[in-house]
């Protein structure tokens, strides 16, 4: 394949001959599922960074409230309007 003395054609012709063009559509393939892969998870990462930085946000806000208003922890989450799993996620930080 390397050598420049045989035409395109023949090339063609022997790449066709031994399946290179089968080789080659898996290839692309491959490379594609690969690149799929890949932004699936770029886009995966970036969800999971926003709901960790929701919740640090909301952590913060009744962390807020609680010192400034004198407050419970859960009134300030009656006031966010949490839900049950935020709830959760809140208090399962203040414990730690």
């Amino acid at each position: 394949f390397l050598n420049n003395t045989y035409d395109l054609l023949i090339k063609k012709e022997v790449m066709k001959e031994y399946g290179f063009e089968e080789i080659e559509k898996e290839v692309k393939k491959m490379c594609n599922l690969g690149e799929m892969i890949a932004r699936e998870n770029i886009e995966k990462g970036h969800s999971m960074g926003l709901e960790q930085g929701q919740k640090l946000e909301r952590i913060t806000l009744i962390k807020n409230m609680t010192e400034s208003l004198q407050c419970s922890m859960q009134r300030a989450m009656d006031v966010l309007k949490l839900t049950a799993d935020e709830r959760k996620d809140v208090e399962e930080y203040f414990k730690s």
